[in-house]
């Protein structure tokens, strides 16, 4: 048996993720198995490399600039976030991510993207994740405001579109029992109105039928994830970890007390159950987790 860690993204309310990230490794509370999402999947690189301080000085410090996320990058390269930066400059100088630690670690990492050939989820391991990290670019591009990202065969765009919440992947590689972390709150419901204009979505998507199915289907298939999350947990198959306050930001927050703030609930709401999660990995999950850093 088996504990995975399931990891919603939502831009710049993954900072809350970041803060229970932190209250995990501060407590030495590892998962074999992690399934992450666009921001999500971005947290959980540095905790499996034993890095969690990193996500909070992202967080902190780096995301006001406008190389990491504006108007500027969108208008010079396509895509809010300047992933060359992200996963260049910052992750190999300024803030140094510990890529051999990661690959090392014996947790083993899924990654999820939208297939916008096929509208469907795709998951990908640590053994696609190179220096790059195209994959994970993949996984938080967002629709109209990032390119398609193109990994191997496959056309790549926001995980997510399709699986916002991987707690059924999870489930199907046989992680009965799950830590499930979202980043809206217990009241929130996906607004059935779609994001963007359809007029607008056929004229930028038309070669891609099956991605604008999904995109209207987003609103549906994330409220049906998170009813599907509250019945694990009433079943005693899963603990969420939710925000205990409503986080009313936009996906390109850039001030660091409103960031930091996140970041402290998040860790606050963690410690709140720590002894919950522990009792769980203790009671379900026969496997040892190795994490360097």
């Amino acid at each position: 048996m088996s504990v995975g860690l399931v990891l919603e993204g939502g831009g710049m309310r993954g900072s809350y993720t970041a803060g229970v990230l932190s209250a995990f490794e501060d407590n030495d509370v590892y998962f074999p198995s992690i399934y992450g999402i666009s921001a999500g999947a971005c947290n959980a690189l540095s905790y499996i490399s034993g890095q969690s301080y990193r996500n909070h000085d992202i967080f902190y410090q780096y995301v006001q600039g406008d190389k990491y996320v504006s108007v500027k990058n969108f208008i010079k390269h396509g895509c809010m976030f300047d992933f060359d930066y992200i996963f260049g400059d910052l992750f190999h100088t300024i803030l140094p991510f510990d890529y051999e630690a990661f690959k090392k670690s014996s947790v083993k990492f899924y990654a999820g993207a939208t297939d916008i050939q096929t509208g469907l989820p795709v998951f990908f391991t640590k053994d696609d994740m190179d220096e790059r990290m195209d994959v994970i670019r993949a996984s938080s591009s967002l629709p109209f405001l990032s390119n398609i990202i193109k990994v191997g065969n496959y056309k790549l765009l926001d995980g997510g579109i399709s699986m916002p919440i991987p707690v059924e992947r999870s489930i199907c590689d046989g992680n009965e029992y799950n830590v499930i972390v979202l980043t809206r709150d217990a009241k929130y419901k996906k607004s059935a109105k779609p994001e963007f204009p359809q007029a607008l979505m056929k004229a930028k998507y038309h070669k891609y039928p099956a991605l604008l199915k999904a995109l209207n289907k987003r609103a549906d298939i994330y409220n049906e994830q998170r009813l599907f999350c509250q019945k694990l947990e009433k079943k005693k198959k899963a603990i969420v970890l939710l925000p205990s306050e409503p986080i009313e930001i936009s996906r390109y927050e850039k001030d660091s007390d409103t960031l930091m703030a996140i970041y402290d609930m998040g860790y606050t709401d963690a410690m709140k159950r720590m002894n919950e999660i522990k009792a769980m990995i203790a009671e379900h999950s026969t496997q040892t987790v190795s994490v360097e850093g």
